[in-house]
């Protein structure tokens, strides 16, 4: 897997995804290119031997916007993540997530030291959180959005995150 900062052209095929359902809350639309090349928001695109697999980004962006967060940068760096949605579902989720945080953690905010790394996910995500706690993360708070929305946050030592 290969990791590079979002390039136009990573942000206009992201922009265009659909999952569909209850999984629709995560769709961007093509007004969000621009925010998804934001420096501070750190997107990268994760890259395998079939092109574009997905995309992972640091800080602000990462959070839900109306949730509560207790602690923030740089002692806890919150981490958030897709999915083409054609490979959702595939088995990928683990793998993409473990070799994302590894590269975040040593390259793209490596410079931050976080001592704690935060996903916050849809309650009703059970793929999603399955995967996170299989890397070692743990529950530790819950809101509801102003949506009505349901997250959970996990967290995890991000020393043990690094390969």
């Amino acid at each position: 897997m290969r990791f590079h900062p979002l390039t136009t052209e990573d942000a206009r095929a992201i922009s265009l995804w659909r999952y569909g359902g209850r999984f629709s809350l995560y769709d961007m639309m093509p007004e969000d290119e621009p925010e998804l090349l934001r420096s501070e928001y750190r997107y990268h695109a994760g890259l395998d031997a079939r092109g574009l697999l997905g995309f992972y980004c640091v800080g602000p962006d990462a959070r839900v916007r109306s949730g509560r967060y207790p602690t923030g940068e740089p002692e806890v760096i919150d981490f958030g993540f897709g999915l083409r949605p054609d490979r959702v579902g595939q088995g990928l989720g683990r793998a993409f997530a473990a070799a994302a945080l590894n590269h975040a953690l040593t390259s793209a905010v490596a410079a931050l030291s976080p001592a704690t790394a935060r996903v916050t996910i849809a309650r009703f995500n059970l793929r999603s959180l399955s995967v996170f706690e299989g890397l070692g993360f743990t529950r530790t708070h819950r809101f509801r959005g102003e949506d009505g929305l349901d997250f959970v946050q996990l967290e995890c030592a991000a020393e043990t995150l690094k390969s």
